[in-house]
């Protein structure tokens, strides 16, 4: 059970990092916003899902794990 978990968090993180730094290649507000609430980041992961596929799912696949 701590291994799942503890994977939960690296997946959420690992996939919250790569959003950010896509938001801010995008544009600053965009990283700013997901640099601060992490929701923002779902929000454009599935505005930009072209691009922004991979790290999407990773944070979603993580909070659902960790559910």
């Amino acid at each position: 059970m701590e291994i799942l978990g503890l994977a939960a968090m690296v997946l959420t993180l690992v996939g919250w990092i790569w959003l950010v730094v896509l938001g801010f290649k995008d544009h600053w507000g965009w990283g700013l916003g997901i640099f601060l609430f992490g929701i923002v980041g779902l929000v454009y992961g599935f505005m930009n899902f072209a691009k922004a596929k991979v790290p999407t799912i990773l944070f979603l696949v993580g909070i659902i794990l960790y559910i």
